[in-house]
């Protein structure tokens, strides 16, 4: 006797899937996201058509939705390309045409690219599973399926993927487009059936960080990859940036006459002027822009992006080196600059972008102290670029 599904037990079920005859099938994921799901076979191969999340379609409306498509089926059409030229009737407003006019619209009120460069993932590669549903017809179900494969692999960038997907299911409300209730709001409802992220309330220690002894080593080691990847986390460590300065660091940002840097303060914890460039790093830069293409020092693979913040931290791995991060890097200079160097704390936090005091003391810090700054950074980067004591031998390892 064929398993029918009991009404009362749907939402109490584990994970899994379930069958009720028909084709027709509950698929419960780990997330507890509920929803229905039509599998059969066309040409051979399998099919899947989504019917509807459990707070969307009761039971009784998609065994009802499975006996039409059924019925399709027998007569040699296929129920998903049916539904699909229902949907994307002349008329119907589609998530992708009306997500890029937001984005684009937006766009003109961003100061900085990295924002731009956010919504543009968003729209063009997170939500391409919705560009051809039209946008009143969305469900949370739908959003789950774009969030949940990033949720934890990339929590920040999915929480503003999630953001951004409420704000365009807001416009499109706004707009009359839709009718229903936000599909992507957090309070109440996404919050209840995405897992908690692993960062999110999680008390961050301190960053693992390379000895400062060791940095002359490590550099030699460095400077023999050649790759885009190896002169960003060169340029990271001697400039002592965070590394979403680096992965934004764009040329009409630089004064190649000065050799200073003007960090955007959209990507600052603190409004810092001119960054004082050292030789080496000016060195690179004079030779990296000769061949430039695009407004990024460090650009990615999509034409008009920068680099992905994960190059440097990819890189660490490929070196056999996951017991430092690149931020660790801003701790090694703040202890060699304590231990070896006689630079007032002052000057060595500003370097940091840490400014301590009052509003007054702040901003005379930012008027008075850059020749001290620019006097450390050189500093610094000719005791990270000097010749190792211990020197590499041809198999990789360091010698004794």
């Amino acid at each position: 006797m064929r398993q029918m599904l009991n009404p009362k037990e749907i939402e109490s079920l584990p994970p899994g899937t379930y069958g009720d005859g028909n084709n027709l099938y509950l698929v419960v994921k780990g997330s507890g996201s509920r929803a229905y799901m039509l599998r059969y076979s066309w040409n051979g191969r399998p099919q899947k058509m989504g019917l509807g999340s459990i707070r969307d379609v009761s039971l009784s409306e998609a065994r009802d939705a499975a006996i039409d498509a059924n019925r399709l089926i027998a007569k040699g059409i296929n129920p998903r390309e049916a539904r699909d030229e229902k949907r994307y009737a002349e008329g119907a407003v589609l998530f992708g045409n009306f997500a890029e006019e937001l984005r684009l619209k937006k766009e003109a009120g961003f100061k900085h690219p990295a924002h731009k460069a956010k919504w543009k993932r968003t729209v063009s590669v997170h939500s391409k599973p919705l560009h051809k549903k039209r946008i009143d017809m969305i469900d949370t179900n739908d959003v789950l399926a774009v969030l949940e494969p990033i949720w934890l692999a990339t929590p920040v960038a999915a929480r503003d993927v999630r953001q951004h997907l409420e704000t365009i299911f807001s416009a499109a409300n706004a707009a009359g487009h839709r009718g229903a209730e936000n599909p992507a709001t957090w309070k109440g409802k996404l919050e209840h059936l995405l897992p908690k992220s692993k960062r999110k309330g999680k008390v961050r220690g301190p960053h693992p960080s390379l000895a400062y002894e060791e940095l002359p080593a490590f550099m030699a080691e460095l400077a023999a990859i050649d790759t885009v990847g190896a002169r960003m986390l060169e340029t990271c460590i001697l400039t002592i940036a965070r590394t979403n300065e680096i992965i934004n660091m764009r040329w009409p940002d630089i004064n190649m006459d000065k050799a200073t840097w003007i960090v955007p303060r959209e990507l600052m914890k603190m409004d810092r002027d001119h960054v004082p460039l050292s030789h080496p790093v000016m060195t690179f830069l004079r030779s990296a822009f000769e061949a430039r293409y695009g407004d990024y020092v460090f650009p990615g693979r999509a034409r008009g992006e920068p680099m992905s913040n994960m190059t440097m931290l990819e890189l660490l791995k490929e070196m056999q080196r996951t017991d430092i991060t690149v931020h660790g890097f801003r701790a090694t200079f703040r202890t060699w600059a304590d231990e070896e160097m006689n630079f007032s704390n002052q000057a060595v936090e500003f370097c940091l972008a840490h400014v301590p005091g009052d509003e007054a003391e702040k901003a005379y810090r930012r008027r008075s102290m850059f020749g001290k700054r620019q006097q450390i950074m050189e500093t610094w980067a000719a005791f990270a670029t000097k010749p190792p004591t211990k020197v590499l031998n041809l198999d990789g390892k360091r010698a004794a």
